[in-house]
């Protein structure tokens, strides 16, 4: 397994306008060029900033970041 081709595929879920939520699935490739599901996992990323007193507070997705998350996703 150590040297086996893995494809990761990762797919955008949800968009929020302070973040977004990823789905990944794991793929072994097989000498057949077949694929043998190995796991799934998701990730949800919350764009954060600090006040002037150091606490975390989610803030405004980056604008530019959004519309690039948002175009791909509907194309």
């Amino acid at each position: 397994m150590p040297f086996d081709r893995i494809l990761v595929e990762m797919v955008l879920k949800t968009l929020w306008d302070n973040g977004l939520l990823l789905r990944f699935s794991y793929y072994r490739v097989l000498s057949d060029v077949s694929m043998q599901k190995l796991a799934v996992g998701e990730q949800e990323i919350v764009w954060s900033k600090q006040n002037e007193k150091g606490a975390n507070y989610a803030d405004a997705f980056a604008k530019n970041t959004s519309v690039i998350f948002a175009k791909r996703n509907t194309a």
